[in-house]
């Protein structure tokens, strides 16, 4: 929420801004899965900015339980969109959305939404392919 510098888990540094300044439109927004995503899906102050920079993305590609987030703000609704598998049954709790179960990636108007992170590699490269 408040930006700075994040480490993942193989301890590689990344660059963030804070959430509640963020600024911008026509930006392509990466929203990421893992297991943050158990907590921020109860954050509502998260969930509303997440739901303000999502309105003013160009284009909004998930990863893995990155969709769960986005389907919490609503802006899934009635979309074809996919997650993780393993935790698939999650999808349950938000049945406005079209979720396909044996997709790799989906893209669906301006979202895409990948199952995983490897899935995710693929995702990038189809959204590259379509922009290009």
């Amino acid at each position: 929420m408040d930006g700075g510098i994040i480490k993942s888990s193989q301890n590689v540094p990344i660059l963030t801004k804070s959430l509640l300044k963020f600024e911008g439109k026509n930006y392509t927004l990466i929203i990421p899965g893992g297991i943050g995503v158990r907590e921020l899906v109860k954050n509502e102050i998260f969930l509303n900015h997440l739901k303000l920079i999502s309105t003013n993305a160009e284009y909004i590609l998930t990863i893995c339980t990155g969709s769960i987030l986005l389907s919490k703000t609503g802006l899934l609704n009635n979309k074809r969109a996919t997650t993780n598998k393993r935790v698939f049954t999650w999808t349950r709790e938000f049945p406005d959305v079209i979720w396909v179960n044996k997709a790799r990636w989906i893209n669906d108007g301006n979202i895409y939404t990948s199952s995983g992170v490897s899935a995710g590699i693929d995702m990038t490269l189809g959204f590259i392919s379509d922009l290009l």
